[in-house]
């Protein structure tokens, strides 16, 4: 695996995760999908940041 990415998440990243999430995409797919997250990170933005946006 490549290097792990920090910081801010943008907004195509956002757009992203909640249109896999709709799709029903695991956790581990959607972090395939996003260079540098880890799934546990993608896990815990979307729970903080985007599920009241889908």
């Amino acid at each position: 695996r490549g290097e792990k990415k920090r910081g801010k998440w943008n907004k195509e990243e956002d757009r992203r995760i909640i249109k896999l999430r709709k799709k029903g995409k695991s956790w581990e797919d959607i972090s395939s999908q996003l260079p540098g997250r880890t799934k546990v990170a993608c896990s815990r933005h979307y729970d903080q940041y985007l599920s009241g946006r889908t």
